[in-house]
């Protein structure tokens, strides 16, 4: 993660404004729900003898959604920056 973040951080920053924001915004939000709810999760499961109840759902709904939700947030950015490239696209 890091060697790739050495190669990907130069290039985010050559972005506009907007579609850098939207990069990092959906890297956070993704990475949130990867790391940060998932380690919540582990630790709930182990606390609870490794019983799955209501709680474990929310926080496992949880991160999957902001898990979907980062890749909604970089599929935007993505067509953003194409837009942007191209000098616009449509769809028909």
């Amino acid at each position: 993660m890091v060697i790739l973040s050495i190669y990907v951080i130069p290039v985010i920053w050559r972005f506009d404004e907007k579609i850098r924001f939207w990069f990092i915004l959906s890297a956070i939000t993704f990475l949130t729900g990867t790391i940060g709810i998932e380690m919540i999760e582990g630790w709930y499961l182990e606390k609870m003898s490794n019983q799955r109840d209501l709680l474990f759902y929310f926080f496992m709904t949880i991160e999957e959604s902001l898990e979907m939700i980062g890749l909604v947030m970089l599929v935007y950015a993505l067509l953003s920056l194409l837009q942007t490239r191209s000098g616009g696209f449509s769809i028909h």
